[in-house]
């Protein structure tokens, strides 16, 4: 247990040190001038607040098949002072939030951490849903089971006839 353990830290530190090393050198990102950001319209502050946003989705089902973006939107101003040109003026930006599709694994994964938390604190009163997940967790296995089995029997066959 504690070797598996060793293999597993090891690995990470490795890999996390790959990862430096990788970013130090080929330095991602540099291309991109400040210019260009403001042309896309990405700020950090937006990205973190819809990043708060898809930790608690409003519905569980819609954050399997969309999440919150912040979209930034250029209008002409509404207020154009006596003598000035008006496409002189710069534009007001207007953020929206919006849905885009895509999947809200974070949020998904917040809410399930969520419910099995505070299934765990009800005590006796889960019984009947420990019951139900119980139950659909062996009928998946037994799915699983039947699409699998017939696809390894085939290709232990299969092995078994190269060798001869």
């Amino acid at each position: 247990m504690t070797r598996m353990i060793a293999y597993y830290v090891a690995s990470t530190m490795l890999a996390a040190f790959v990862g430096i090393i990788v970013v130090a050198i080929f330095s991602p990102g540099k291309q991109i001038l400040e210019t260009d950001v403001s042309k896309i319209g990405v700020s950090g502050l937006d990205t973190f607040l819809d990043f708060v946003r898809n930790m608690f989705p409003e519905n569980i089902v819609q954050a399997c098949f969309q999440l919150h973006r912040t979209v930034r939107i250029a209008q002409p101003p509404r207020f154009v002072p006596l003598g000035v040109n008006a496409s002189e003026l710069e534009p007001d930006i207007i953020r929206k939030l919006q849905y885009s599709d895509g999947l809200n694994i974070f949020g998904i994964i917040v809410f399930c951490s969520a419910f099995g938390l505070f299934a765990g604190f009800m005590g006796e009163t889960t019984v009947i849903m420990v019951d139900f997940f119980s139950v659909l967790n062996v009928l998946t296995m037994k799915l699983a089971y039947l699409v699998m089995c017939p696809i390894g029997g085939e290709f232990i066959g299969s092995s078994r006839s190269s060798r001869e």
